[in-house]
């Protein structure tokens, strides 16, 4: 586990290995410090500025952390990987995304949440977690819904822990032909969903699954994204009913 007092510690580039590592550590503990690298756009020097900063002494030291930190996908419950993971939003770095989907949603006339299956339900409370902090937002959970007859200026809101989902990435192609301002939440920031969108939060937890269509992955990091998001424009709505 990196500590939070670490995370911050790290400038852009560092937080852009920080990321990817988090998101691959069975693939990055494989990789050569040039392949690690070039994946995350950085500079070798950079690679080795965010090994010594988590504590290892050296690159292989580095590669061996990686082995020891993967995870198997299970359905057992796991209290510390979420816990790890919802401390790590609450740093600079998540707090202006979030401050930067809060100006967006401002912006537009309403908010739409899109999600299927788990993510589905997610949906629904993000709206009403929305419409309570005074911002009017809608769910949409069938991804068959014809988007050709959308009005106005929404922001939509796409809730998915694969970033892939066949059926979502139909539908929010529809949206994005419409020309309207997307905003992703899921695990991985590199997904095709997260491409489509004009702004990606990624919370980079362990995708679970028991089979194809049976996901265990948790939905804590999503919801307390969505909740943080709530409260900035509740903080807005009310000062701009006080002035």
């Amino acid at each position: 586990m990196v500590s939070k007092e670490i995370i911050n510690s790290f400038n852009e580039k560092e937080l852009q290995v920080y990321q990817y590592v988090e998101a691959n550590k069975e693939k990055a503990g494989y990789m050569r410090i040039r392949e690690l690298a070039q994946a995350c756009d950085v500079s070798t020097a950079t690679v080795l500025r965010f090994v010594k900063k988590i504590g290892l002494e050296n690159y292989n030291a580095f590669k061996y952390w990686c082995h020891q930190q993967e995870h198997t996908a299970t359905t057992m419950y796991h209290t510390k990987e979420i816990l790890e993971c919802v401390e790590k939003l609450d740093t600079p770095y998540y707090k202006e995304l979030i401050e930067e989907a809060a100006d967006i949603i401002e912006a537009s006339d309403f908010v739409i949440f899109v999600g299927i299956g788990n993510s589905g339900g997610i949906a629904h409370y993000g709206a009403r977690c929305f419409s309570n902090a005074g911002t009017y937002a809608l769910c949409q959970d069938d991804p068959f819904y014809n988007t050709k007859c959308i009005k106005g200026n929404p922001v939509i809101i796409i809730l998915s822990v694969s970033g892939e989902t066949k059926e979502m990435i139909q539908q929010v192609s529809g949206y994005h032909s419409k020309g309207c301002t997307m905003i992703t939440i899921s695990t991985t920031s590199s997904g095709t969903l997260c491409k489509l969108a004009d702004l990606t939060i990624a919370y980079h937890i362990k995708y679970r699954a028991t089979q194809p269509q049976t996901d265990f992955s948790s939905q804590i990091p999503a919801v307390y994204l969505i909740e943080m998001m709530a409260h900035e424009l509740l903080q807005r709505n009310r000062d701009t009913e006080a002035v």
